[in-house]
């Protein structure tokens, strides 16, 4: 799991690199790979099927980390060739001035994502002191929610990635309707997803 750290690193790295140069539909084709090696691998190594361990307890752990693996390796390649993005030699050299406007401007995203996760460990802790049902329903009841966030979170990072085009080519209004059509379009989607999820169990 802790090895798993770097291929999920380079995971994301790679996948902002092809969004921030305006091809995210290697970044989805990625995520395609990763999500059919999910499907196989999970239920393998989970309940040890074939060859795989036949306890549950051992194949659990290596189940993500291999899924990303999956979805990092074929991404390598891309931006190690001749591609849109190519990264040569001469690029793998340290430049301090740069990691330190990186890390300047960064800074405030990974705080608040640092908030939002240290705020679910804490959660979890609190509803683990009522038993293990009440653990196995929250984190059902989390994949629900993180399910009908997943549209959002996608037009957010197409949105990113068509703001940074229209202003850098010196387009704003253009970056604006990018915005706009965003936000109508997840509004769109969760009015379609509401009655879903109020006709759950326990409503009439």
């Amino acid at each position: 799991m802790l090895g798993g750290n770097v291929v999920i690193l380079l995971l994301f790295l790679i996948n902002a690199v092809f969004r921030g140069a305006g091809d995210a539909a290697i970044a989805m084709r990625v995520l395609w790979l990763a999500n059919s090696i999910n499907i196989v691998l999970g239920p393998c190594l989970i309940l040890g099927l074939g060859p795989f361990p036949g306890s549950a307890s051992p194949g659990r752990p290596s189940q993500p980390p291999s899924a990303r693996d999956g979805r990092a390796v074929p991404a390598v390649p891309a931006v190690a060739g001749d591609g849109r993005v190519a990264i040569q030699r001469p690029h793998l050299t340290l430049k301090p001035a740069l990691m330190r406007t990186m890390l300047r401007l960064s800074g405030t995203g990974t705080f608040q994502v640092l908030i939002g996760t240290a705020s679910w460990i804490f959660l979890v802790r609190i509803i683990s002191s009522f038993g293990t049902d009440a653990v196995a329903g929250y984190q059902i009841a989390i994949r629900i929610i993180v399910f009908a966030l997943l549209p959002s979170w996608g037009l957010a990072n197409a949105a990113a990635t068509l703001v940074g085009q229209g202003l850098g080519a010196g387009n704003p209004d253009r970056a604006e309707r990018a915005v706009w059509l965003a936000d109508s379009t997840t509004w769109c989607a969760w009015a379609a997803w509401a009655p879903c999820s109020w006709r759950s169990p326990g409503r009439s």
